[in-house]
């Protein structure tokens, strides 16, 4: 009783370890409690009372095991601080909740010393159940973590082999589509290469057919062998816009022939069904706008053609309006409009979809393949636009798609010159009775000529073709618009018929015997550069007419392209193009006809191809850039035509017949950079034209824009003089 009252007092010196969150007993070297703290109280349900300086062996016999005794009577000496960890001694002092729950402890035993120099042996007791379930839960979700991982590893193998199969099936697709793409482009070059022939063939005879009824037949055979050509064409549109190869070719063009020329085309057949057809054109159209024109008049002569197809009685009409649309802003709208059958709203989903109509009792009543609209949707929606209808089962049905309206700027208020189409040209002089009649064919090797009465000298033109019956036609064709002409068979042929004599153009078939037209435009492009020869533009005559054909036979030496079948109108267009923008060059001595002829010498003549309209300066720029002072600005415009014009012409004309892009670029823009000080916006427009087409290598357009250039400084020399007066 009194160690127990010797103990009490001097527990109050302990009495700050109540506060901390740990249970705290302190013993003495005869294991007598000496002091035990609030905590241990709540954790054992010992009151102080109870256990105050009693041995702590009796009501815990558990510290009296070895492997506990040894350790705490050595710190009862004096020794180090000793740990019971709580993964190997869970209950050195077992500590229950009144909840009922065991808490596990890591026990930490250290000396303290007192005034007499014995030792108390300090118990430190940390409940970490808590911190010892949350390891067991991180080690869980540990081991879960490393399931689910291993799980993803095998998924991303598996992931690994799908994509390898995928990536297998995207390739094997991808030479699917180039298989089906090659298909297409030699099938088109096999059926289009005897429809040229055939084509041909029967616009001769109909040329000089005079029995109303033969040239009836003819005429019906003509109209399904170019419905035959239609569908050929319609199919491999559709592939290439799939394919995402069909480019647009915008230009600033007039509405109003394109849609005249529809009404023409479509008269007739009209008038053969007893169908009223009218065009209705709405107020504010522009004058022109920046559209595709082949495209636009492809879309709509695929809807008349279905307005005259599906309608037997009433009228079609079709045309053009200015709108504001919600979605697309200044806009244009075309619309055709029949009386006829019309579909029901249940076949509209057919209605858009390749080789399908609204019914297909259609395709055995009315014929056609169902490529039509859906193309015509394709069409518009890569010009930015979008296409609607509306129908009535006997009533009839309105096609209308827009397209986004671009405008082209023009300085004055004058509407621009329409030039006729080469079309409308050949239209007319087809039907009008002061027409040439046609010319007798040459042999191949032979020349013939037939200029028109009237008609200016005409150009000579080399033909390498090695159809017998095509060469029949484009002697015919080229005959009845004056035009001289060589026939040759092959690549060789058309080489040998080069060295000897000069020619204004040539025609070249790419796929012929011995040597194929590219081949040999290589070698004219190799003579004319050895034997310091000017440039003859080549156009490539060929049933290959994928995009993408195209490009090669341009970046081949090739000047133009016309496809066959071989179109009179087209061909003669893509001629005179290229001889309107081909400079005046004098024919070399040894290829002048005749012996009588003065000597001409290769010396490049002023080639004035296709000056540009404007005034050689702007003036109104004139004045603001140079603030008024005239005689500033002619006194640097007089500087440059003395001193550094006749440079940048001696510059030029080497890179006519060969130009090295990389400085011909470089000169362009330098030249540019003095004519835009002096204002001279046509001649800078040329020369920045130039640059790009140098930067973009492209040669043909390179050298095309380089003799427009030229044309353009030979006119500036008077120019200030002129401006002056003005």
């Amino acid at each position: 009783m009194s160690s127990t009252t010797h103990a009490l007092p001097g527990t109050d010196r302990f009495r700050i370890l109540d506060h901390v969150p740990l249970g705290v007993v302190l013993l003495d070297a005869n294991y007598r409690v000496v002091f035990w703290n609030k905590c241990l109280e709540y954790w054992t349900g010992l009151g102080e009372t109870e256990i105050m300086g009693k041995d702590l062996r009796a009501q815990f016999p558990m510290i009296t095991e070895k492997r506990f005794a040894t350790r705490i009577e050595s710190v009862l000496r004096g020794g180090p601080p000793i740990i019971f960890s709580s993964h190997i001694h869970k209950y050195l002092i077992p500590a229950k909740l009144p909840d009922g729950s065991h808490r596990l402890q890591h026990v930490t035993i250290s000396p303290m010393r007192e005034p007499d120099d014995a030792f108390l042996a300090m118990f430190m007791i940390q409940d970490v159940t808590e911190v010892n379930t949350r390891l067991i839960q991180r080690k869980q979700a540990e081991d879960e973590l490393r399931r689910v991982l291993t799980q993803l590893e095998a998924t991303n193998a598996k992931l690994e082999i799908s994509n390898a199969q995928a990536v297998r099936m995207a390739e094997q697709a991808q030479e699917a589509n180039t298989a089906k793409s090659i298909f297409l482009a030699n099938m088109s070059h096999e059926i289009r290469t005897p429809m040229s022939g055939i084509l041909g063939a029967l616009d001769m005879l109909a040329s000089d057919e005079r029995d109303p009824e033969k040239l009836k037949l003819l005429r019906m055979t003509m109209d399904s062998a170019q419905s035959l050509l239609q569908i050929i064409n319609d199919i491999l549109d559709l592939s290439k816009v799939e394919a995402g190869k069909l480019e647009l070719r915008p230009e600033y063009v007039a509405l109003e022939p394109i849609m005249e020329r529809c009404r023409h085309l479509y008269s007739f057949p009209a008038q053969a069904k007893n169908l009223e057809l009218h065009l209705e054109m709405g107020p504010n159209l522009p004058q022109t706008s920046h559209i595709d024109p082949t495209r636009l008049e492809q879309v709509l002569r695929n809807l008349l053609d279905n307005a005259v197809k599906f309608t037997t009685q009433g009228r079609i009409s079709f045309g053009a309006e200015r709108i504001d649309d919600p979605g697309l802003g200044p806009a244009l709208r075309f619309q055709v409009r029949d009386t006829g059958i019309g579909f029901a709203a249940t076949s509209a989903e057919r209605l858009f979809q390749p080789f399908s109509q609204a019914d297909s009792s259609y395709a055995k009543t009315y014929g056609g393949t169902g490529l039509g609209l859906s193309l015509c949707r394709r069409l518009v929606e890569l010009m930015g636009g979008s296409m609607s209808f509306q129908s009535i089962v006997g009533q009839g049905s309105t096609f209308s798609f827009v397209i986004p309206l671009h405008e082209a700027a023009f300085p004055t208020s004058e509407p621009p010159s329409i030039e006729p189409s080469a079309f409308d040209m050949t239209q007319a002089a087809s039907h009008s009775p002061e027409s040439p009649s046609p010319t007798t064919t040459a042999l191949p090797g032979t020349s013939v000529t037939a200029d028109p009465p009237g008609a200016p000298p005409s150009a000579h033109i080399l033909v390498a073709e090695d159809v017998d019956l095509n060469q029949q036609y484009l002697a015919f064709l080229l005959g009845h618009h004056g035009y001289s002409i060589d026939l040759v068979s092959s690549g060789v042929e058309a080489v040998h018929a080069f060295q000897s004599k000069f020619y204004d153009i040539i025609l070249m078939d790419i796929q012929m015997p011995e040597m194929d037209g590219l081949e040999a435009t290589t070698r004219i492009r190799t003579l004319e550069r050895d034997q310091g020869r000017p440039r003859t533009p080549i156009i490539a005559l060929t049933a290959y007419v994928l995009p993408e054909e195209r490009e090669t036979f341009l970046s081949k030496g090739m000047d133009g392209f016309s496809p066959k079948p071989i179109q009179g109108d087209q061909l003669h267009a893509e001629i005179q193009r290229l001889l309107s923008t081909r400079p005046t060059e004098t024919r070399p001595a040894a290829f002048t006809a005749s012996s009588n002829e003065p000597p001409l010498t290769t010396q490049i003549s002023d080639p004035n191809p296709g000056l540009d309209s404007r005034p050689v300066y702007n003036l109104q720029d004139v004045k603001t850039r140079f603030l008024g002072n005239d005689k500033l600005w002619q006194t640097i415009a007089l500087r440059f035509i003395q001193e550094e014009l006749p440079e940048y012409l001696e510059q030029i004309h080497p890179l006519l017949h060969d130009p090295n892009l990389a400085q011909t670029a470089r000169l362009a823009h330098k030249i540019k950079g003095a004519l835009g000080t002096l204002c001279a916006d046509p001649a800078r427009d040329a020369a920045l034209a130039v640059e790009k087409a140098a930067k973009s290598r492209n040669v043909p357009e390179t050298k095309n824009g380089l003799h427009l250039l030229l044309a353009e400084l030979k006119r500036i020399p008077a120019a200030p003089e002129t401006a002056k007066r003005a």
